[in-house]
């Protein structure tokens, strides 16, 4: 399945407007976890240091 996954990063600790960004992504995956784990690993953050709020996944 097909999926879009909207996430926010954040440093973590920080709640700054430049600590924040919003990254959206379309993959294929076979469930909504699994789109959540890829959409995590394109976003490039480094999960030690950024915390990754799911916004919404969506199939499509």
């Amino acid at each position: 399945m097909v999926f879009k996954v909207n996430l926010t990063i954040r440093r973590m600790g920080r709640n700054c407007g430049s600590c924040k960004q919003e990254f959206e992504t379309v993959v294929t995956a076979c469930s909504a976890e699994m789109a959540v784990r890829f959409a995590k690993e394109y976003s490039g953050a480094d999960p030690e240091t950024h915390q990754f709020s799911i916004n919404y996944v969506m199939a499509i």
